[in-house]
C-alpha cells in the first residue's frame, strides 16, 4: 500500500523551482550573510534578491519581508512584533486589545498567553459548532470607534 501524506498544512515538500534556486546556497553559497567575506557576500546578495522577489510578488516594500525558520517563529514574530509595534503607538504603558482565535495552534496560544501576563486584554473567539470561525463572532469584539489593536487568525487549521 502507498501512503497518502494529508498534513500539508503542517509542512509540504519543496517545489522544485525552490529547491533548484536553493541548492547553490547549500552547496556553493553557503556564507553566513552577516559575514563580509565573499562567502557571506554571495549568501546576503541572494537573501536580499529573494526579499526583493517575495516584496515585488505582493506589492511590499523590501524592507517589509522577513524570512524565518517555520511557522512557529513567523507566529511569534508577529504577534510579539506586533504587539510591540501596537505599544510605541499608544504609549509605553497601554495596554493592548488583542483578538484571537480559540482554537490557534500553539505558536500563536503562548505569545498571547504571555501579552496577557504581561497585562494586555486578549479574547479568543470560539468556533460555530463545525469548527468554522464567522467572521460575525469576531466583529462582536469590536467598533470602529473601538478597534483591538490586533487581530490574529489562521488560515487553515491542521
Amino acid at each position: 500500500m502507498v501512503p497518502i501524506y494529508l498534513d500539508h498544512n503542517a509542512t509540504t515538500p519543496v517545489a522544485a523551482e525552490v529547491l533548484d534556486a536553493l541548492l547553490p546556497y547549500l552547496r556553493e553559497r553557503f556564507g553566513n550573510p552577516s559575514s563580509n567575506h565573499r562567502f557571506g557576500t554571495e549568501a546576503r546578495e541572494g537573501i536580499e534578491r529573494a526579499r526583493g522577489e517575495v516584496a515585488a510578488l505582493i506589492g511590499a516594500e523590501p524592507d517589509r519581508i522577513f524570512f524565518t525558520s517555520g511557522g512557529t517563529e513567523a507566529s511569534q514574530l508577529a504577534l510579539l512584533g506586533g504587539a510591540t509595534t501596537a505599544r510605541e503607538r499608544k504609549g509605553d504603558s497601554a495596554r493592548l486589545r488583542i483578538v484571537s482565535f480559540l482554537l490557534e495552534h500553539p505558536a500563536t496560544r503562548e505569545p498571547l498567553a504571555a501579552l496577557e501576563r504581561a497585562g494586555d486584554r486578549i479574547r479568543l473567539v470560539p468556533p460555530d459548532p463545525r469548527g468554522v470561525v464567522r467572521i460575525e463572532r469576531f466583529l462582536e469584539n469590536w467598533t470602529p470607534e473601538d478597534p483591538p489593536d490586533l487581530v490574529s487568525l489562521m488560515h487553515a487549521h491542521n
